[in-house]
């Protein structure tokens, strides 16, 4: 047990190492050796972990993303108002600089392996979304016509698309991005008498 807890905290001291650096020099300045020296650990044990540094960076998405969605599910109350809380949670621990979103995206669209992680893991993380979205239908919080799949497919796909705009454009107005989005994301799937809608 105490092997399998080292080397989770070894793991775990890579991926904050790789964040530190890729936010602070960039994704492309980057190199697994400083990575590994950063974590404390030599070259060699960083492969054991990650295939490479593209590798890391994915983990550090997903992770966080899931573990956001996890602490969404949990909570009690309205399930949009949480929702909008845990964007803007992921916002601030993953994208709070534009280095860090542009390695994101350069990593997981690069071509490859990652970017078929990438690819499942939206997979992934919309049909975890879907649970969430089945929840507010039920409480009457979006429109029941509405499919839960097809809302967290247009959730992820609306994150992401404010997120390669902001990190590809010179303007540092993420959180007000997300807020208009988000915005126009629930006008559109709230139901009817959220929107000032009748049954007439």
């Amino acid at each position: 047990m105490k092997r399998e807890a080292k080397k989770l905290a070894t793991r775990q001291r890579l991926l904050d190492s790789a964040r530190e650096l890729f936010a602070k020099q960039g994704f492309e300045a980057t190199t697994v050796e400083q990575i590994a020296a950063r974590a404390g650990v030599a070259k060699g044990t960083f492969f054991n972990y990650f295939e490479r540094k593209e590798a890391v960076l994915y983990n550090l998405h997903i992770a966080w993303a899931h573990e956001e969605i996890e602490r969404l599910s949990a909570e009690p109350g309205p399930v949009l108002p949480r929702l909008e809380n845990m964007l803007h949670e992921i916002v601030n621990r993953i994208y709070g600089a534009k280095p860090l979103a542009r390695a994101f995206f350069q990593g997981a669209v690069g071509g490859g392996k990652p970017t078929e992680r990438f690819a499942e893991q939206i997979r992934l993380l919309v049909s975890s979304l879907s649970k969430v979205f089945e929840e507010a239908r039920r409480r009457g919080e979006i429109d029941s016509q509405l499919s839960p799949s097809a809302v967290a497919r247009f959730a992820v796909e609306t994150f992401y698309g404010v997120l390669v705009l902001w990190a590809v454009e010179d303007r540092d107005d993420l959180e007000k991005r997300l807020s208009t989005a988000f915005c126009l994301m629930t006008r559109a799937i709230a139901a009817a008498d959220k929107t000032g809608g009748n049954d007439s």
